[in-house]
């Protein structure tokens, strides 16, 4: 995440059965909601770290926390966690590019 290498992303599938972050909440609609924002949250740290500015940063947190309040299936919460995942690192690797001034 932190060098902005994202291809590795594209191949990782979310479901329930390969990621779970322990219990948090008391549904599994709210555990997922829950699931999202601590993914999202390291996802923010490891791309400021690797170079991304601030604003966008949490710009990109702001959405996809506020995304997930707003959907209630949990086919549309695994779809938006794999989508923080992958949206992130491409950013990183974005700002890592120099601005071609010619």
């Amino acid at each position: 995440m932190r060098t902005g290498n994202y291809q590795g992303f594209k191949n990782i599938e979310f479901s329930d059965s390969n990621y779970h972050l322990g219990v948090t909440g008391s549904t599994v609609l709210r555990q997922l909601k829950n699931d999202i924002i601590i993914t999202t949250t390291i996802c923010t740290r490891a791309a400021i770290e690797g170079g991304l500015d601030y604003d966008s940063a949490y710009q990109l947190s702001d959405y996809f926390i506020q995304a997930s309040e707003r959907l209630d299936s949990l086919e549309g919460l695994y779809n938006l966690l794999a989508k923080a995942s992958y949206t992130f690192a491409p950013k990183i690797a974005e700002s890592k590019t120099p601005w071609n001034d010619s």
